[in-house]
C-alpha cells in the first residue's frame, strides 16, 4: 500500500544512507566538490559519481544550485549515461559462499542432489562460476 514513488524515494534513502553513511561521507567530501574528487570517491565506496552528489545534497554538503552544477557538467561531458570507463567498478565474484559449500560437501554434485539440482552439476551452475 502506498504511492509507489513515496517508496522509490524512501528505498533511494534507504540505500544512500546503508552505502555512504553520514557519519563517514562528512568526512570524505572535501569541499569545494568537484568532478575530480567525485571520481576518486567513486572509486573508494565503489557507487556512482552521482549517487554521491545526491547524498553531498541531502547531507547538505552541497546545496541544490552545487548539485544542478555538477550535473550539467556530467552532462556535458556525457557521464549522465556512461561515466567514464577509467572509473568502471569491476563486478565482484562471491568466494564465501563457494567456500562454505565446499567446506560442507566433499563433492559438488552431492550438494546439488540435496539441493535437488541434480539434473545440473553443480559445478556448472553460475552460482559456482
Amino acid at each position: 500500500t502506498g504511492d509507489i514513488k513515496l517508496m522509490e524515494k524512501d528505498a533511494n534513502s534507504f540505500a544512500s544512507a546503508f552505502l555512504l553513511p553520514k557519519c563517514v561521507m562528512e568526512s570524505e567530501f572535501t569541499k569545494p566538490v568537484t568532478l575530480f574528487g567525485l571520481a576518486k570517491l567513486k572509486v573508494k565506496w565503489r557507487v556512482s559519481m552521482q549517487a554521491l552528489i545526491f547524498r553531498a545534497k541531502d547531507l547538505k554538503i552541497i546545496t541544490e544550485r552545487q548539485a544542478t552544477y555538477l550535473f550539467t557538467q556530467m552532462a556535458i561531458r556525457g557521464w549522465r549515461t556512461r561515466e567514464p570507463s577509467n572509473l568502471d567498478i569491476r563486478t565482484e565474484t562471491p568466494q564465501l559462499f563457494r567456500k562454505m559449500i565446499e567446506g560442507l560437501y566433499e563433492n559438488l554434485d552431492k550438494y546439488a542432489e540435496d539441493m535437488s539440482l541434480a539434473e545440473k552439476r553443480a559445478s556448472e551452475m553460475a552460482l559456482f562460476a
